[in-house]
């Protein structure tokens, strides 16, 4: 039983380092004006090719 409880113990605290370092990272992307003009166009669908 106390294995079990260290185990779920340690998952969590391996789940909040992650998600932090995930954050962390996302936190340092810098986009150029060109970069985030091309985001904030409208998307255009296209056409289903291939299927019949």
């Amino acid at each position: 039983m106390a294995a079990a409880f260290f185990a779920g113990a340690f998952f969590a605290v391996a789940l909040a380092a992650f998600t932090a370092l995930i954050f962390d990272a996302a936190l340092d992307v810098k986009l150029t004006p060109d970069e985030i003009a091309s985001l904030e166009t409208p998307y255009v669908s296209h056409d289903v090719v291939g299927f019949q």
